[in-house]
């Protein structure tokens, strides 16, 4: 779990100094990190809309939406 929880450290890390942003990419833009349902097109899994140009606003807290797809870190947050 420690290893785990390290590794999660890290990558948020990472993603904080490249300055990561899980909005769409300007065209002079480099991919460096992508989220799966976005490298898909499956926008409506977050967004209301499926419309990668217009996804509008998330169905529900962030919180939620990744907990929904990402459990483990839910149970790690509550062992913290």
């Amino acid at each position: 779990m420690r290893i785990l929880m390290i590794l999660l450290a890290t990558i948020f890390a990472a993603n904080a100094a490249a300055q990561l942003s899980p909005a769409p990419l300007s065209a002079d833009q480099d991919i460096v990190w992508a989220h799966a349902p976005y490298e898909m097109g499956e926008c409506s899994i977050c967004h209301v809309n499926s419309d990668p140009e217009n996804p509008g606003g998330l169905v529900s807290s962030v919180n939620e939406l990744c907990f929904s797809c990402h459990d483990i870190f839910e149970d790690m947050l509550a062992e913290m």
